[in-house]
């Protein structure tokens, strides 16, 4: 939004208001949820969530209105990280014994840490090999969303709910 668009930092920092918002009302959503779906569900949700923004991020054009493809995106992104890491952690706990679950809860941490580290290595790879030495910035970003959009559809391939 600032690269490309223009935008001011304050203008950006309104455009990412709703994030704030509905992230926080999204860790009571989530507390609601978990007793009543199967966590396996949650993170497919979240999942979908995913692959919705990136498609958003990856397509969107230079000059669209921000109502149109960057808020939906943005609004959506607040069903993520909550959604998926809470259902990893319900899972975790639920599959080790309670004196490992603190353990298990920190590797669940630990994981989110070190694939959220790799991801962006590998998407500013994209970005990098793709945007054309710099002429064309909106190219790399479009193709950096598309990673995401791979990997967020290729897990919900591993997401099995228990009969």
């Amino acid at each position: 939004m600032i690269t490309i668009r223009g935008d001011s930092l304050i203008k950006v920092g309104v455009q990412y208001l709703p994030l704030t918002i509905v992230g926080c009302a999204n860790a009571f959503f989530a507390a609601w949820l978990v007793p009543r779906v199967p966590a396996q569900v949650i993170i497919s949700i979240g999942c979908l969530a995913m692959t919705a923004i990136n498609i958003l991020s990856a397509t969107i054009p230079e000059h669209l209105t921000y109502w149109a493809m960057a808020f939906p995106a943005i609004f959506l992104s607040a069903f993520t990280i909550d959604l998926i890491v809470t259902s990893a952690q319900i899972i975790t706990s639920n599959t080790v014994s309670i004196k490992h679950q603190g353990v298990a809860g920190s590797l669940v941490g630990t994981l989110l840490s070190y694939g959220m580290s790799t991801g962006l290595g590998f998407a500013g790879t994209v970005e990098v090999n793709t945007f054309d030495d710099g002429r064309d910035l909106l190219e790399g970003y479009h193709c950096a969303a598309y990673l995401p959009v791979g990997l967020a559809v290729a897990s919900l391939n591993g997401i099995h709910p228990h009969p």
